[in-house]
């Protein structure tokens, strides 16, 4: 049964894992999006998405192992403007 959240304007492209093996296709071998290899997204909470399959319906979490709490410290920190040694008049 396909999840009321599931939008054909908000999709991933990641591998099913209970029923698909995009492997083969060479669109997404490529990291390109094809029109097959694609999965409902349901929601997304950090670097976690949560996912629907549109072939067979399963539904999973998956962590995406890419975004909050990977960042190295300090990386959208600000350098200070205009530095300690210019007047402003």
């Amino acid at each position: 049964m396909r999840d009321p959240q599931a939008s054909l304007g908000r999709r991933a492209w990641v591998s099913c894992e209970r029923c698909t093996d995009d492997s083969g296709c060479g669109d997404c071998g490529a990291g390109r999006s094809c029109e097959l290899h694609w999965r409902f997204l349901l929601h997304a909470e950090g670097r976690h998405l949560f996912l629907q399959c549109p072939s067979c319906s399963h539904r999973w979490w998956q962590d995406t192992r890419f975004g909050v709490g990977d960042r190295p410290a300090g990386l959208t920190d600000l350098p200070l403007w205009p530095d300690g040694d210019s007047q402003v008049a």
